[in-house]
Formats: structure tokens, sequence, C-alpha cells
């Protein structure tokens, strides 16, 4: 199993549960997700756990991405936190915590979420 791959993933749910609940398009994502990170049986099981009850990001380990992974997960955060075209409350919470852990510099956060904002803004 890759302790990695089951990190993104429960980041990911962690995001989505982040507003207070999961709704079918957010599943719908992380399964997309879970299915191209090449999840296994074991790891699929888990990730439905994810999906039924928020996770704690306690157990997620960032320490072995680089400079470039980190601002790639952080970028895929921020996605999720605009995939209903709005970052609630909870959801700008987690964005925060998960910049701090990941090392995210302040302007390149700045970018990613302005980006996300303009490219959600011209989905409506």
């Amino acid at each position: 199993m890759s302790q990695a791959r089951l990190d993104v993933v429960r980041a990911m749910a962690a995001m989505a549960w982040s507003d207070g609940r999961m709704d079918k398009n957010e599943m719908e994502k992380l399964r997309v997700l879970g299915k191209r990170m090449g999840l296994d049986v074991s790891e699929r099981s888990k990730m439905e756990g994810f999906l039924r009850s928020r996770p704690s990001l306690d157990q997620v380990d960032f320490s072995g991405l680089n400079e470039k992974e980190r601002q790639a997960f952080y970028m895929l955060a921020v996605h999720y936190a605009y995939l209903d075209k709005r970052v609630k409350p909870g959801e700008k919470k987690m964005l925060d915590t998960l910049a701090t852990l990941l090392m995210v510099p302040l302007e390149v956060r700045t970018a990613i979420e302005e980006k996300a904002k303009a490219q959600a803004q011209s989905k409506k």
C-alpha cells in the first residue's frame, strides 16, 4: 500500500468535508482521484471510509514532498474548495491549515487561489 497516495486522498476528503458535509459531486471527484491514483482494494476501502466520515489530517505526512509537489497538492485542494464555485469559511480554514502544513509561500498560495477563483467564476 502506498501511504503517500492514501494521504493525498485523505487530505482531499478532509478538504471536501471542511464545509461540514460531503456532497455527491465531491464523492464522485474523490472516487475519480482514487481511480487515477491506482488505489488497491484496501486503499479504496479506506477511501470509502473517508467519504462517510471526516478524516483527520493528524496522520498525513507531507515531509516526503518536494516544493513542486507541495504546490501541486495545494492546487488540488483549492480545486476541491471551488467545486461549488465558492469557498465557505470551513474550507478557507482547511486551506489555511494545508498551506501551513505544506509550507506553500503566501505569494504562491495567493496566485493559485486567484486563478481557481477566476476559473470558477468563468464557469457560472
